[in-house]
């Protein structure tokens, strides 16, 4: 039984990390976003990886309280409007996917496309 609770306790933090980086992730590409910052351009800022930024936004990965405090000053903003000014997550995913989408060359968002396209019709061919 503790056994059990303990594998329950990691699987609730776990979860729980999880719907963080996610939050955390939308705010960061609804300020770039609305910053019309690009994703290198907030990595030059904050003197990481693009990459770093693309993995904190999709909510791979949490930024350090330092990072995410850096990336409240580099938007002119405390990291509590940051938090309190989160855009809602419904409508939080649909402004990710614009704000990744034109971060990409149009070659670039047209293989996106055709790849999500593709990704569809595998997933309603192994759903029958």
């Amino acid at each position: 039984p503790i056994i059990e609770v303990q594998l329950f306790a990691n699987q609730i933090r776990s979860t729980v990390r999880q719907e963080l980086a996610k939050t955390i992730g939308q705010t960061i590409a609804h300020w770039r976003a609305a910053h019309n910052m690009t994703q290198e351009e907030l990595a030059m800022a904050l003197d990481v990886d693009p990459m770093t930024v693309s993995r904190f936004e999709r909510g791979v990965t949490l930024p350090s309280l330092l990072t995410f405090q850096q990336i409240a000053i580099t938007f002119g903003v405390s990291m509590a409007q940051m938090l309190e000014d989160a855009p809602a997550p419904a409508v939080g995913d649909e402004s990710i996917f614009v704000s990744l989408m034109k971060t990409l060359a149009p070659e670039e968002q047209e293989f996106f496309m055709e790849t999500l396209k593709r990704y569809r019709v595998l997933v309603r061919h192994r759903r029958k």
